[in-house]
């Protein structure tokens, strides 16, 4: 496995073959990769735990965490606290590079992500994060506060299944569904659906992918 840097302007690939200071290479597959605002790269690599590329110093770290087989997702708030969603967990952060990780619970002391799958975690201005999850869909937390919205809900049924997020521009995210594409507009406050894809047509993964993974021919068109 390795980690490749694309620089476009010079149509160019390189292989990050740097040792971390504990001297550790990436060896195992890259589960997902985020910056911070100084565009240093944070990856969560499966099994080996949390890696972080400073750019100015052109340095490798690496963070050992629990249960590094079941880490999911990652992203970096504007306090620079690092947020590290898990499978069957819960959400965790640490504001103290990775010397204490901490579990956030609600207001009222609940592991909402406990049996979940939290697959994409979206910083935002105002103390919030959203996160996409298999079993809670598309939420809106504050980290202030402690308290969770659900954004993305089917009122008949339970939360969609949500896999990735995307903010298109300042207002709105566009989110990746087993169901489809949906849009949130975070003034509005308001849900609709971009794309409907049909599931027993489409079978898609974001990452890891799967050999199950499938995408037949006739749902493209």
């Amino acid at each position: 496995m390795a980690f490749i840097c694309i620089t476009p302007s010079m149509e160019s690939f390189s292989k990050l073959e740097k040792k971390s200071q504990d001297s550790v290479c990436i060896t195992q597959p890259i589960v997902q990769i985020t910056a911070d605002s100084h565009e240093n790269i944070w990856l969560i690599v499966e099994s080996q735990g949390v890696f972080y590329f400073d750019n100015d110093k052109q340095a490798l770290f690496h963070y050992p965490v629990p249960d590094a087989h079941a880490l999911s997702s990652i992203c970096v708030d504007q306090q620079n606290t690092v947020w590290l969603g898990y499978k069957g967990k819960g959400l965790y952060y640490t504001n103290d590079t990775f010397r204490t990780l901490q579990l956030f619970t609600t207001k009222d002391g609940k592991n909402l992500f406990a049996t979940d799958h939290i697959f994409k975690i979206l910083p935002e201005q105002h103390n919030t994060l959203y996160t996409g999850s298999a079993k809670g869909g598309l939420k809106s937390i504050n980290i202030v506060n402690q308290t969770v919205t659900d954004l993305l809900a089917d009122p008949q049924t339970e939360s969609i299944f949500v896999r990735t997020i995307y903010p298109i521009n300042k207002d709105v995210l566009w989110i990746g569904t087993e169901r489809g594409v949906y849009t949130y507009d975070k003034t509005r406050k308001k849900a609709g659906i971009l794309l409907t894809i049909p599931v027993t047509t489409i079978h898609y993964r974001i990452m890891p992918f799967t050999p199950s993974a499938k995408i037949r021919k006739e749902a493209s068109g």
